[in-house]
C-alpha cells in the first residue's frame, strides 16, 4: 500500500508549523505514525523541540524544492528504505518554498510507487494576506509566489482570523476567490485548527494544476532569491518589553523571526515567533537542558544584513 503524503505549504508566518502539529495529535489519536520532513532556509531549526516525541528529518539551510532539492530526493530514498516504519508522510517546506515543484519529484516513477500525494494543504495568514499581495506594499518576486503557494493548493487554511475585521475579511474572500477554482475547499480559522476527518480522509485531486501553470512555476524556481536567514547566536537575556518593542518596530521587509531566548527573572527557555504585527513568546518545556539561545531573521536581503547589526548591538553578549 502506498503511503499517503501531505505537503504543507504558506508563505513565512502563516501557521503552518502550527497546522502540522495539529495534524500530528490527530495521528496520535488514530494510531497513525507519522514521518516529517521539515526544510528551514537556515542552518538550525530552533523549533525542534516541538517535534521531540516525532519521526522527523530536518532538511536545512536551503530550500527543497530547488537549491537543495537533491537532499530532498536522498530524504525520500532513505524513507522508501524503511516505509514500514510509518504510516502517512508529512512534508514542510520553507515558507518560500513552491510546493509544484515537490510535487513534481514525488509524481517521479522512482517514489510514485511508494508515495501517494493525498493533498497540498496551503496556510495564508489572514492579517499579511492583502498587504502582501500589493503592489504598493510587495515586491512582484514576493507577490508571484504568494500567488503559486495559493494556486497549486488543494486545500486552503485560513489562519489567524482574529487579527482581521469583518470588512477586511470580506475582501480576503473575494481575492481569494479571484486566484483558486471553486472546487478548491477554504477553511477559516485561528490557531491553525482545522476539520482534521475533512483533510485526512479525502484524497484531493490535482487536475486543476494545468500544464501551462507548471510551465510558468519553472520559470521561477529561483523567484525567492531575494529572501536571506541570517542566524544569531549568544543572544543575551533581555527583558520582555524590550524585546518586543524592538521587533514591533522592524521594517517590513522582515517576513519571519523566531527563536530561543533568556527572559531576565525567567528560569525558562522561551521560544519567540515573530510574524509582522504580531510577536508571540511563551516558555519551551522540552527535556534537552543544552539549548543555545539564537535568534533567525528572514526577509529581503537588502534589509537582513542592517536587522542582523541592530539586534546584534542591543541584544548579543
Amino acid at each position: 500500500m502506498k503511503k499517503p503524503v501531505y505537503i504543507m505549504s504558506g508563505f513565512l508566518g502563516s501557521g503552518k508549523t502550527t497546522v502540522l502539529l495539529n495534524l500530528m495529535e490527530a495521528c496520535k489519536k488514530r494510531n497513525q505514525k507519522p514521518a516529517i520532513i521539515l526544510n528551514e532556509l537556515g542552518s538550525v531549526n530552533v523549533e525542534s523541540h516541538l517535534f521531540e516525541d516525532q519521526r522527523v528529518i530536518e532538511i536545512l539551510d536551503g530550500c527543497i524544492c530547488c537549491t537543495i532539492q537533491s537532499n530532498f530526493k536522498e530524504t525520500l530514498d532513505q524513507l522508501m528504505k524503511e516505509r514500514e516504519t510509518f504510516d502517512v508522510l508529512f512534508i514542510e517546506g520553507t515558507g518560500v518554498a513552491n510546493p509544484i515543484e515537490l510535487m513534481e519529484v514525488l509524481l517521479q516513477p522512482t517514489y510514485s510507487k511508494v508515495f501517494d500525494i493525498f493533498s497540498i494543504i496551503s496556510v495564508i495568514d489572514a492579517g499579511n494576506f492583502l498587504s502582501h499581495l500589493s503592489i504598493f506594499s510587495s515586491s512582484s518576486e514576493l507577490i508571484q509566489l504568494l500567488k503559486d503557494q495559493v494556486q497549486c493548493a488543494t486545500y486552503i487554511v485560513m489562519n489567524k482570523l482574529d487579527q482581521v475585521s469583518k470588512n477586511k475579511l470580506h475582501k480576503i474572500e473575494e481575492k481569494l476567490h479571484q486566484l483558486v477554482s471553486e472546487e478548491v475547499p477554504i477553511h477559516f480559522t485561528t490557531f491553525g485548527k482545522i476539520p482534521i476527518n475533512e483533510v485526512f480522509m479525502k484524497r484531493f485531486t490535482i487536475n486543476h494544476l494545468s500544464h501551462d501553470r507548471k510551465g510558468d512555476v519553472h520559470e521561477h524556481v529561483h523567484h525567492h532569491a531575494f529572501i536571506e536567514a541570517v542566524r544569531i547566536e549568544n543572544v543575551s537575556a533581555a527583558s520582555k518589553k524590550t524585546l518586543v518593542k524592538w521587533l514591533n518596530s522592524l521594517p517590513d521587509e522582515l517576513y519571519r523571526a523566531k527563536g530561543i531566548v533568556r527572559l531576565e527573572g525567567k528560569e525558562d527557555f522561551y521560544q519567540v515567533q515573530y510574524a509582522p504585527k504580531n510577536v508571540r513568546m511563551y516558555p519551551i518545556r522540552t527535556r534537552n537542558q543544552n539549548m543555545i539561545p539564537s535568534m533567525i531573521f528572514i526577509g529581503e536581503h537588502f534589509a537582513i544584513q542592517k536587522i542582523k547589526e541592530q539586534f546584534e548591538h542591543e541584544f548579543s553578549s
